[in-house]
């Protein structure tokens, strides 16, 4: 299914992440002073740049900027998902958490709680993608994100993988599925969702790409070497465990038409082996919610931080 490549202003990105904030203040999170707070008062720095075209403020800091507009997009999507009220008591201590953390998951230790924030905000952002997609989440208590399709209880657990090490993939899975026993025992089906994008991109590297087709071409062969590289793993499935939903998430240097810094994800659902008649219809239907989320994200996501800021930004419309 394809990912979505956002464009915009950084004045359209302020006042996204500006709506976002306020949600996020208003369900107790403590904005100011978190890494959130950072990334307002960096958006703060570009808009105010471009408005003045004088860019010398932003000299040496493109790493933070770059690390500012991938996080706000997170974030942003998060809120325009979920920020009507209907789920704020199910996801309240996930709202206040996504705000703790290191400004960039670069400063994560694996060892401690510093991992939580962007755990929690992966898990909101799989429900992100079925309220995009015109479903609803549902927030049981045996599953990160809950979900129907075709009359099955879905059951999704999230796990944000940190080594591309084959290993280290199956204990992310393996455990995984301890978590969804619960949920199996009350007749649910198990999906288990992997973001590979810190694995993938440990040091926040920002790839240099012609286009908006090499980008997605980019990503799907990750997707896809993902897949095929850990088909043991899927065949090795518990009994009702029936998919694997991957992520990959990053900003890239997309150099034609012009230099400018894209914010881009990419999902894949893939079907366990041993998936039964009922259980792929259940899959599929998911994966047609998955589709319809991608399909209108270029509508519903017009932001975006062009030109990068190393470039000229005398012109910062797309």
């Amino acid at each position: 299914m394809p990912g979505y490549f956002a464009s915009g202003t950084f004045a359209q990105l302020q006042e996204a992440l500006n709506a976002a904030v306020g949600w996020l203040e208003a369900c107790g999170a403590n904005v100011q002073h978190s890494r959130v707070g950072r990334y307002v008062a960096s958006i703060r720095d570009l808009v105010n740049a471009v408005s003045a075209q004088n860019f010398s403020p932003l000299e040496g800091r493109n790493p933070e900027m770059a690390t500012t507009l991938y996080e706000a997009h997170e974030i942003v999507s998060i809120h325009r998902a979920l920020g009507g009220g209907e789920f704020d008591a199910a996801i309240a201590d996930r709202i206040r958490r996504i705000s703790d953390g290191p400004i960039s998951y670069t400063a994560e230790k694996a060892t401690s709680s510093s991992n939580a924030a962007r755990n929690f905000a992966f898990e909101l952002l799989v429900a992100e993608r079925l309220v995009s997609g015109g479903s609803k989440p549902l927030f049981p208590h045996y599953a990160d994100v809950g979900a129907l399709a075709s009359n099955m209880q879905l059951a999704i657990q999230c796990k944000r993988v940190w080594s591309s090490d084959e290993q280290a993939i199956g204990r992310n899975f393996r455990n995984a599925e301890k978590d969804l026993k619960p949920a199996k025992k009350v007749g649910a089906r198990g999906i288990v969702a992997l973001d590979i994008s810190r694995a993938l991109n440990p040091d926040f590297t920002i790839p240099r790409l012609a286009d908006q087709a090499a980008i997605r071409d980019a990503l799907v062969g990750v997707l896809e070497d993902f897949i095929d590289d850990n088909a043991q793993m899927l065949r090795d499935a518990k009994a009702k465990t029936i998919g694997l939903l991957t992520r990959v998430s990053m900003m890239v240097e997309q150099v034609e038409p012009r230099s400018s810094y894209m914010y881009c994800q990419q999902y894949a659902l893939t079907p366990v082996p041993s998936v039964s008649a009922s259980e792929r219809q259940a899959l599929d239907e998911f994966g047609v919610v998955l589709q319809a989320a991608a399909s209108g994200d270029r509508d519903r996501f017009t932001l975006m931080s062009n030109p990068a800021p190393s470039a000229s930004m005398s012109d910062p419309e797309t």
